[in-house]
C-alpha cells in the first residue's frame, strides 16, 4: 500500500510553494483564505498538464 505523500518542510520545493502562498498574502494583499482560492484553481488549471508530464516521463531523450 502506498503511503501518502505530505508536506515536507525540509523539502525547498515544498518551502516554495509555502513561500509562495506567504507572498500571495502579504505582498499581494490576499486574505489566507483567497490564497487558497488561487491555489485551488492553479490545481484545476494544471493538473492535465502535469498527468500528461507524468505520463511522459521517461520517454524524453537527454543528452
Amino acid at each position: 500500500m502506498n503511503k501518502k505523500k505530505r508536506m515536507d518542510i525540509h523539502n525547498p520545493l515544498h518551502a516554495h510553494i509555502i513561500g509562495c502562498l506567504a507572498n500571495m498574502v502579504t505582498v499581494d494583499g490576499l486574505t489566507p483564505h483567497e490564497a487558497f482560492e488561487v491555489l485551488d484553481d492553479i490545481k484545476q488549471k494544471t493538473f492535465h498538464s502535469l498527468s500528461e508530464l507524468k505520463k511522459g516521463e521517461g520517454n524524453e531523450t537527454r543528452s
